[in-house]
């Protein structure tokens, strides 16, 4: 894995980034590594893990050994910090209406994947919109999602078929990646991933 230089949300997925994002980091521009002792620049994070990534494909990513390859090139709609708390990622607020079965979500301005398109209220849709209805291992965790609508480009209307209490956590989990569409148009994101997170993949 490279690390981009510039992220918009590198500040947001230090914990995640460092944690979880995958081999290596890359030394060019901002590469630059925060330390104990200071900075230093360059170097190799090894990660050792006990399955290999099957697919980079967010509509097949799954939670538990395999996230942590998701998380380095994906960002999420919600971050889960280590207590449970759900705090803004691309997502910085959301509201529910009276009965819980519509759901707001108020995205990030100015973020833009890897490939230089622009994240917008679209892109979540298609990542949505795909996730629940592909074969993936969790699709059936959005089985209440009714529709989901891109009201204007940095609004998300999650409309269910019934009041779903987990859904706030899957967005802030596998069903939360968001990759490019242009990249899913082009048809080879499972290995070739293309998401707005800290890391790309060096092949």
């Amino acid at each position: 894995m490279k690390l981009r230089p510039g992220v918009a949300l590198a500040a947001l997925a230090t914990t995640a980034a460092l944690v979880l994002a995958g081999c290596s980091a890359g030394g060019s521009g901002s590469g630059d590594h925060a330390t104990a002792g200071g900075t230093a620049k360059g170097g190799t994070l090894t990660i050792g893990t006990v399955v290999d990534v099957k697919s980079f494909d967010p509509a097949q990513s799954h939670i538990g050994h395999y996230v942590q390859y998701d998380q380095a090139v994906y960002d999420s709609l919600l971050r889960r910090k280590p207590d449970g708390t759900l705090v803004p990622m691309l997502a910085t607020k959301w509201s529910y209406n009276s009965d819980k079965t519509v759901l707001t979500l108020t995205l990030r301005k100015g973020v833009k994947f890897s490939d230089g398109t622009a994240l917008d209220a679209n892109a979540v849709k298609v990542n949505l919109d795909r996730f629940r209805t592909g074969n993936g291992p969790d699709a059936s965790t959005l089985a209440q999602v009714e529709s989901v609508e891109a009201k204007d480009p940095t609004t998300v209307v999650i409309t269910l078929k019934a009041p779903d209490p987990a859904l706030l956590d899957y967005l802030g989990n596998a069903d939360g990646f968001i990759a490019s569409p242009k990249a899913i148009e082009a048809g080879k994101i499972a290995t070739t991933p293309v998401g707005s997170g800290p890391y790309t993949l060096d092949k």
